[in-house]
């Protein structure tokens, strides 16, 4: 079979050994299944978990694979659990197995594993690039990508807990300030305060524009 270009997406919990198991279990494995239903038209192979706290799957489009990961990294940031996740470019030597993300070999698959692994780096967004240790343009690319990473991580953590409550809730009513003041019993003031002060207007940029670069100039 002729071999197939494509984009690995995995991810795992940080420091799951600290958190409750059967909290994270119930929060993670739902995490995973509402990716799937959600997205379920751009994924080759579907989010499978691998081990208890890891999980995979295949798309098309880098672009699609970022936007599955941060809304993952949201969804569980905000339940109180944090996921790492990388992007990779991968090209398949065997069949896509599209009932579950396993039994499937190909190029950058373990190049990923690898990256998603560095478990003492603190960036939840990682991305490798099949070419970027022989390829001195790709290689800058893959730094790029993984400063953009870096600075939406860090947005992340600079959340108070009173900012990513009203980040949720401002997230889950479409950024409707009335529905998301009243859900949370707050002037509507207080609301754009705290969005304000999230900077979320400059998060939602940056990732759109990251998201935009994965989906055309990395496309193959």
């Amino acid at each position: 079979m002729a071999a197939r270009h494509c984009t690995v997406l995995m991810g795992d919990i940080i420091k799951s050994e600290e958190l409750p198991r059967q909290d994270l279990y119930s929060k993670f494995n739902k995490a995973v299944r509402d990716a799937n239903q959600q997205f379920a038209a751009k994924l080759a192979s579907p989010l499978t978990i691998t081990l208890g706290d890891e999980f995979q799957g295949l798309l098309d489009n880098p672009g699609d694979a970022f936007e599955i990961a941060n809304t993952m990294r949201l969804d569980l940031l905000f339940s109180g659990i944090a996921c790492r996740f990388v992007v990779g470019q991968s090209v398949l030597q065997t069949p896509v197995n599209k009932e579950a993300a396993w039994n499937m070999l190909g190029d950058g698959l373990a190049g990923a594993r690898a990256r998603l692994n560095e478990k003492q780096d603190t960036n939840a967004y990682r991305f490798t690039l099949l070419k970027a240790e022989a390829d001195a343009r790709m290689t800058a690319t893959q730094d790029l990508l993984e400063a953009m990473g870096g600075v939406l991580t860090e947005m992340e953590l600079a959340w108070t807990a009173a900012q990513m409550k009203t980040l949720k809730c401002w997230r889950e009513k479409n950024a409707d300030v009335e529905a998301t003041a009243a859900e949370l019993k707050v002037a509507q003031r207080t609301v754009y305060k705290s969005v304000e002060r999230a900077e979320w207007d400059a998060y939602n940029n940056r990732l759109t524009a990251l998201r935009g670069y994965l989906s055309t100039a990395l496309t193959e």
